[in-house]
This record gives structure tokens, sequence and C-alpha cells, in this order.
């Protein structure tokens, strides 16, 4: 019983390596890849990832409309990109225009 314990512990301890492993650039690049495939080569250029700032991800769009888009579709695109992820990463994404 205690060997299953220890090996919980290990587990649990990769589980968080992991998980801490990924970087704000790896975030970026799939949801940009995300957005590629759901809105093609205009969504691409006119929805843009900036940062990481904590829990939420920061989004540059080009005009109001690509924000609407955003907000509304934000539940989804979250969801998306934690799978992507392979755990829940991001809380909120958040978009601004130039």
């Amino acid at each position: 019983m205690r060997n299953m314990q220890g090996m919980g512990s290990l587990i649990d301890k990769y589980k968080h390596r992991t998980q801490s492993a990924i970087d704000d650039k790896t975030i970026c690049h799939l949801f940009r890849q995300l957005v590629l495939a759901e809105y093609g080569r205009y969504g691409a250029n006119s929805v843009q990832p900036t940062c990481v700032r904590g829990s939420s991800l920061m989004v540059l769009v080009s005009d109001s409309v690509w924000a609407g888009e955003i907000w509304s579709r934000r539940k989804q695109l979250r969801l998306s990109l934690n799978k992507k992820v392979g755990y829940d990463y991001i809380t909120r994404i958040v978009a601004h225009t130039k």
C-alpha cells in the first residue's frame, strides 16, 4: 500500500511539471492555429494573440466586428484551446482593438 501512495505522488508531481512546462509562445501558437481553422486566413490576419497574463489570453483584433465575434465565441474558443493544451490553462480570452 505504501508503494501505491508513493506512485500517486510521483504521478501528481509529473502532471504538475508537465502542466507548468507550457509557455506563452506555445499558447499563442495554438490559438493562431485554432483561429486559422475556424476563420481561415482572413480571421488569422484579423485576430492575433498578444500575450498571456496569468490565465487570461489577450487577443488583438483589427476592428470591433472581430472583437464582438471573439467575445460571443469566447467560451467555445477557450474550451477548444484548452483541449489542444490538454488541461484548463486559459480561463479567459480578452479581445482588444488597436
